[in-house]
């Protein structure tokens, strides 16, 4: 049967509890699956009331970007996307913040490469991030990366997008 999501005031119930179980156990790389697992649905389902949540909620997510654990980068690239799919109206104030993240989750490391449904995540990320982040964000990352500033994953979201960078 298809999932049904629960009414968004049951998932915003759920939500406070659920995001303290992914931070007291992101350390742990099956349990950290698991979370992430399940977190898509629920943020999809909370929509906008994920704001409520936020400044809990980016980091977590921020740090499994940088996870060690292939699955664990791709899972919360994904559930990078629903988030901000579900808050990009108040998404301008952070979003320099957060493209620095999903550049440097691109860019990858040596041994850590993204998978490509990981990056597929990254784009749809750094997509709403660049219609969403105004002009002056829009601008900055566009001097980013014509300079050859910033981390390489910038000027490959850059491309991805198809922005010029004339």
């Amino acid at each position: 049967t298809a999932f049904v999501p629960p009414p968004p005031a049951a998932c915003l119930a759920l939500l406070p509890d659920f995001l303290s179980e992914g931070e007291r156990h992101a350390h742990e790389r099956g349990r950290s699956l698991a979370w992430l697992a399940h977190a898509p649905r629920l943020l999809a389902g909370c929509g906008g009331g994920c704001l409520a949540v936020a400044p809990r909620l980016f980091p977590l997510l921020l740090r499994w970007l940088a996870a060690p654990d292939g699955g664990v980068r791709e899972s919360a690239a994904l559930a990078l996307a629903v988030l901000l799919r579900a808050t990009w109206p108040r998404a301008a104030p952070h979003a320099a913040h957060v493209w620095a993240h999903l550049a440097a989750a691109r860019a990858g490391r040596p041994g850590f490469e993204p998978s490509s449904a990981e990056v597929e995540a990254l784009v749809e990320c750094a997509a709403i991030l660049w219609a969403a982040g105004g002009k002056g964000f829009r601008e900055g990352v566009l001097v980013e990366a014509r300079g050859g500033g910033g981390a390489p994953g910038g000027r490959a979201l850059v491309a991805a997008l198809g922005v010029e960078m004339i």
